[in-house]
């Protein structure tokens, strides 16, 4: 169905969740007994009292095609807006088809790419406003560390759990990092200051 929901892979409970009514996924419960949450519950719940945390909203790529991945990034921008959300959210995904059709729809939006196939010359034409790669992509491609710096384009890395990649990280001025271990990493960067 048309249900935009919070999941991180593909399936849930060993069902496709783009086969899947939600009637249908919301019976099984998340493992804290909580329900399959929707995006627009998301949302609301993070504009809750929320001064100062972006909300990073991933969409993923549909395994349904290219015309089902408009329709989702049509929606998902539809509920952003309908809820006014936009100064919160950062954009990533996956799919640069879905990136360029968001960049139709909100130019003036925070963007993040994921895949860590575009250099970034090619994202900067193109007006996506970040590299969100794994950090082994800028291991084999450090010179897109500078290149994104001179382009004025964010730079994040994931997932970043080992102290010894945080510190060398935090040392080329990264601007996010992704990680699995949020206190080690504030340590690191209190300190580094």
């Amino acid at each position: 169905d048309d249900s935009l929901i919070i999941n991180h892979d593909a399936d849930y409970n060993k069902l496709q969740i783009e086969e899947t009514s939600y009637a249908v996924l919301q019976q099984f419960t998340l493992s804290n007994g909580e329900k399959l949450p929707t995006l627009r519950e998301y949302l609301l719940a993070g504009m809750n009292g929320n001064k100062h945390t972006r909300l990073v909203l991933e969409i993923k790529p549909s395994d349904m095609g290219e015309v089902r991945a408009i329709k989702m990034v049509d929606a998902v921008v539809a509920l952003v807006q309908s809820l006014q959300a936009e100064p919160y959210i950062v954009y990533i995904s996956f799919d640069y088809n879905m990136m360029l059709r968001l960049k139709q729809l909100v130019p003036d939006a925070p963007m993040q790419y994921l895949a860590g196939n575009k250099t970034p010359a090619q994202l900067q034409a193109d007006g996506i406003t970040g590299l969100d790669y794994q950090y082994k992509v800028f291991e084999k491609h450090p010179e897109w560390i500078s290149s994104a710096k001179q382009l004025g384009l964010v730079l994040n890395a994931w997932t970043v759990n080992k102290a010894e990649k945080m510190d060398e990280l935090l040392k080329l001025n990264f601007d996010f990092i992704t990680t699995n271990e949020p206190e080690m990493l504030l340590q690191k960067q209190q300190k580094a200051k």
